[in-house]
């Protein structure tokens, strides 16, 4: 056979297989390119200033006059910062290779400490350490091997409570940690049978603790624990299912607020009287959600926080008449980790927005002062060029159980601007799908929307389809068990009103999600493969059956309550029918698959069985493995890789 024959029949057998690079695997430092190039970082340099881009959150007040703890990522991952006074950089206290989260500062105002937490390799199995200013030194805390979490310490600073899986590494116990310089103690103090224990709040005289039994979004129990006699007593009992948010003791501990969705659609804050079992519905007038709550240190002053079509309103409330006004932040933004100092009333939190990249501010209540910037995230970005998401609703397929009424999907839409002298044509089209699925999309500041627009001139919608939380709970339950499919048909939904739209192009869009969202974009490329270019699961479900086989024990039973039961055999064979590797047949367009090895929410196993099924079908399919992350990637040159990789796929495959 001569050279030509045998280059003609190399090029045979590789057209055959569907192309070679399929069968090339690239290990680069952590990260495994499977079937891809190796992405250039190099040649995204504007892509890189908007990932540069390290918001700064807020973490808790130290006592005392001795400022604040807040995290941004420094390097890799995110580091903790001390901050003594606004405006200025701040010590950084943690150096470690993964991220510092979680972070408590105790209420001792002498000595100094705060706990925090950490995983190895995106595992979640969290360990709590205990760090001491003075001696600046890191204790471990935990077995540093179980999962651990929602820990909180006690008014003197010298005992924590926190939940681990450590007994039988399903179920979450309360354990007590007596913190000394010689030994600590520790004591199992309420043994649990569920999963979704949680302590919510601890008395002052340390007796009593609230323990929430989370069952899914829309349902929890809350109960009344006493440590020493061991007897629990259940918070207003109710045959009706309710969901509870924060709950937190009255200083005098005679009554407790807690945040509910009894007898409403949405969650309203709520006073039960301890003695009586008698409720207060103290928020019925208003029509959103109430997201979270805070009580200073001598229990005079409470706030609370609303979700408001995704923006964020904040109140404050007379506990004498239970009347509330709301202060004024920034309009337009969401807030997060709204927390009291321990000695002022003055509340600490972050603020995002789409075009503020997400900062520290402080707000006094005594003279309602306008907000003020503890922190400025660096960038040379122009951020008044960031566009604003304009909020729509499109029409889906059936009613919202109102006559003759059709159900409308809130989303968010973010428009290129034109150029100067460019000439106008219908854009591109990413849909971005929110996790959860009990989750929701909220316009915060997200660079690499910004980046997708702004510089490539696509555009983005984030869709809050029906199992999104923050609409009431009728809304969030549309989408359980059987009804699963129904998320699916408002994607459908949503093409549908892009081809109605003159400045889009119907012919050019894509989908990408993470997480459920990852579910999502599979799903919607098995019902929608002639509609759309590509799509982009990250850490996605690719078959509920082998899913439920395989995410970590502590999960399971919360996730049949959202998408069914796979011990019951009829269930189990719509799990099968509606899931993506099963249906991967009538994918034929090009995918991008992105997983982290060592998640243990959504194993990798869903990510290489849907890669292997596509590319038996011949689908162009890339796959992005990071070896040292978990669900969804954290380290910033992993990030950095996979939004140049992402790049690369959408100009092949949308933009072209």
């Amino acid at each position: 056979m001569n050279k030509i024959n045998i280059y003609l029949y190399t090029m045979l057998i590789c057209f055959s297989f569907s192309n070679c690079i399929l069968s090339q695997v690239i290990t680069k430092e952590n990260l495994v390119y499977d079937g891809m190039p190796v992405s250039d970082i190099n040649k995204y340099a504007a892509m890189l200033k908007y990932l540069d881009v390290a918001p700064t959150y807020f973490a808790d007040y130290f006592p005392g006059n001795n400022g604040m703890l807040v995290t941004r990522r420094e390097g890799s991952v995110s580091q903790l910062f001390w901050i003594y006074k606004a405006g200025e950089k701040g010590k950084q206290l943690s150096f470690d290779k993964e991220p510092t989260t979680g972070i408590l500062c105790s209420p001792d105002s002498v000595n100094l400490k705060y706990l925090f937490s950490r995983d190895i390799g995106g595992n979640e199995n969290y360990q709590i350490y205990l760090h001491d200013i003075g001696t600046n030194t890191d204790q471990l805390l935990t077995d540093g091997k179980s999962r651990n979490t929602g820990y909180r310490f006690n008014k003197k600073g010298n005992k924590i409570l926190y939940c681990s899986n450590k007994r039988n590494s399903k179920d979450n116990d309360v354990y007590m940690i007596t913190l000394s310089d010689k030994k600590n103690s520790e004591q199992l103090v309420f043994t649990s049978t569920q999963n979704g224990t949680g302590v919510s709040d601890w008395s002052d005289d340390e007796k009593t603790i609230i323990i929430k039994e989370y069952v899914s979004a829309t349902e929890s129990k809350i109960f009344l624990y006493d440590i020493e006699s061991k007897t629990t007593k259940q918070i207003n009992p109710s045959a009706e299912k309710i969901a509870y948010g924060d709950i937190e003791f009255t200083h005098d501990g005679k009554g407790i607020y807690y945040v509910s969705d009894e007898g409403a659609e949405f969650l309203r804050l709520t006073y039960y009287d301890i003695a009586t079992g008698k409720t207060t519905v103290i928020t019925k007038n208003l029509s959103w959600s109430v997201e979270g709550i805070s009580i200073n240190h001598d229990g005079t002053k409470l706030v609370f926080t609303t979700n408001e079509e995704g923006l964020t309103k904040l109140y404050e409330l007379n506990q004498k008449n239970l009347s509330y006004n709301s202060i004024a932040v920034l309009d337009y933004s969401v807030l997060s980790s709204v927390r009291f100092h321990p000695n002022k009333n003055e509340l600490g939190m972050m603020i995002s927005a789409y075009n503020l990249p997400g900062d520290v501010f402080t707000v006094t209540l005594k003279n309602k002062a306008d907000p003020v910037r503890w922190t400025v995230t660096e960038t040379d970005l122009d951020l008044s060029l960031f566009v604003k998401p304009e909020l729509i609703r499109y029409e889906t397929f059936d009613s919202d159980g109102q006559k003759d009424m059709i159900r409308k999907i809130p989303a968010f839409i973010y428009r290129p601007v034109p150029k100067p002298n460019e000439r106008k044509k219908p854009s591109p089209v990413l849909i971005n799908i929110h996790g959860g699925p009990e989750a929701q999309t909220r316009p915060f500041f997200s660079p690499f929307i910004q980046y997708l627009v702004n510089e490539l001139g696509i555009t983005v919608i984030t869709p809050n389809v029906r199992g999104s939380t923050g609409y009431g709970k009728t809304y969030t339950d549309l989408d359980n068990g059987y009804k699963r499919e129904d998320a699916v048909k408002d994607i459908g939904k949503l093409l549908d009103w892009i081809a109605t739209q003159p400045q889009l192009d119907p012919k050019r869009v894509s989908v990408w999600g993470g997480s459920y969202g990852g579910y999502m974009t599979l799903a919607c490329m098995t019902h929608f493969n002639d509609r759309l270019r590509c799509g982009i699961d990250v850490v996605g479900i690719s078959n509920f059956v082998t899913f439920m086989k395989k995410t970590s024990a502590y999960r399971v039973d919360l996730r049949r309550v959202e998408y069914g039961d796979e011990r019951d055999e009829k269930m189990k064979a719509f799990m099968e029918k509606i899931s993506p590797s099963n249906n991967v047949n009538k994918i034929t367009k090009p995918m991008f698959i992105v997983q982290g090895a060592n998640d243990p929410r959504v194993p990798e196993t869903e990510a290489s069985q849907m890669v292997a099924a596509l590319r038996k079908n011949n689908v162009n399919c890339w796959y992005l493995l990071a070896k040292d992350e978990g669900h969804g990637f954290k380290k910033k040159e992993n990030v950095d890789a996979y939004y140049s990789s992402l790049i690369e796929f959408l100009t092949n495959n949308l933009l072209n």
